[in-house]
């Protein structure tokens, strides 16, 4: 005799209302908001409706509808709905809608939608969709989809889509799509898109795009389009895909790969300027946030706002203005609003505003820009620069 409780709305729910066969251990019912506790034994399986929250021991399976809570042991099976939150053992599955939170220990296989957050331990796999957080530890496996966040140890395998950001250990191997950012130790493989950050250690291998940014260690091997910049150790080597070039990169010398098509490249110096498309453009690393400050106060003259906007995002970030979209513009704008605003509450409070909308955003940040004190600006503000945009007449008439 199993002895168990199933309560709706802190009262136990009628039997009428549920099936319990002894033998298979079987619960089902269509009820929903429930709380069910069966904590005396395992290989329970359960059908219910939505908004319910489980007790079980280990090797239980769950059937479920949206928006429920399961605190269980390990061996389980989940296949639910969204927004549903678990904190169990090891070795479970999860077949799982979207916004669903995940706690659980090592060798559990994941396949769910959108906008989940994990929290694992070690051989886990994941298949998922886009918009999903994953802290875990090693040996894990995922296939993700856009704007996901990584956060892993060693010997991890990554089929992602674009947006994503990746911070692991060893032994790993990325196969992403563009706009990616990774933080990884050594011995990984990395095959991606464009306009990609690496900061690895050494003896890593990369495929990547065109307006990538590497930063590694040594022995190091690099297959890539042009618009690439490299500040690497020692034994490293440059495969040009669309010109036939090989280059040895020196320890310690930072460079910046020539346009499309055209060989060689451009030493890059931390006092000196590149040159891109015949403008020339001090390096990343001198602060060229600044040139958003100056815009706002009105040092550029302003002809299309938004393509204003994306030369200036496109000099801080290292990216051809053409690939700039309204969405990098509102990113880089907010965070610097948002050190000037007093608290989390005024930030969400700033973008909550009843006349906000996407149309005003850009102006309202600028005029939060526009009046900040020179002295309350954590960088320099310097000189503008006419070789990014026209210089205001007002200002520079000379």
């Amino acid at each position: 005799m199993y002895s168990f409780s199933v309560t709706k709305n802190g009262k136990e729910l009628d039997s009428s209302l549920y099936t319990w066969d002894e033998e298979t251990r079987n619960f089902s019912t269509k009820e929903s908001n429930l709380v069910l506790n069966f904590n005396n034994g395992p290989y329970y399986t359960f059908n219910t409706g939505s908004y319910c929250t489980f007790n079980t021991g280990p090797y239980c399976a769950f059937n479920t509808g949206l928006d429920c809570i399961f605190n269980t042991g390990p061996y389980c099976a989940f296949n639910t709905g969204s927004d549903c939150t678990f904190n169990t053992g090891s070795d479970c599955t999860f077949n799982t809608g979207s916004d669903c939170t995940f706690d659980t220990g090592s060798y559990c296989t994941f396949n769910t939608e959108s906008d989940c957050a994990f929290n694992t331990e070690s051989d886990c796999t994941f298949d998922t969709e886009s918009d999903c957080v994953f802290d875990t530890v090693s040996d894990c496996t995922f296939k993700a989809g856009s704007n996901c966040t990584f956060n892993t140890e060693s010997d991890c395998t990554f089929k992602a889509g674009s947006d994503c950001t990746f911070d692991t250990g060893s032994y790993c191997t990325f196969n992403t799509g563009s706009e990616c950012t990774f933080k990884a130790v050594s011995y990984c493989i990395f095959d991606t898109g464009d306009n990609c950050t690496f900061n690895t250690e050494s003896d890593c291998t990369f495929k990547a795009g065109l307006n990538c940014t590497f930063d590694t260690g040594d022995n190091c091997t690099f297959k890539t389009g042009s618009d690439c910049t490299f500040n690497t150790g020692s034994k490293c080597v440059i495969i040009r895909n669309d010109v036939f070039e090989v280059i040895t990169l020196e320890e310690g010398k930072k460079i910046k790969l020539n346009d499309w098509e055209e060989k060689g490249y451009t030493e890059v110096k931390d006092t000196k300027t590149i040159s891109i498309d015949g403008k020339n453009f001090m390096d990343k690393n001198t602060n060229d946030i600044r040139h958003l400050y100056l815009y706002a106060k009105g040092h550029y003259e302003r002809s299309n706002k938004i393509d204003d906007l994306k030369i200036i995002v496109g000099v801080i970030s290292w990216v051809y203005p053409e690939f700039i979209i309204e969405k990098d513009i509102h990113i880089w704008l907010l965070k610097e609003v948002y050190k000037y605003l007093c608290t989390e509450d005024d930030f969400i409070s700033f973008l909550n505003d009843d006349m906000f909308n996407k149309k005003d955003l850009i102006d309202r940040c600028l005029s939060v820009l526009k009046f900040q004190r020179i002295s309350d600006i954590d960088i320099e503000l310097g000189k503008p620069d006419p070789n990014i945009l026209p210089l205001n007449d007002e200002y520079y008439n000379d």
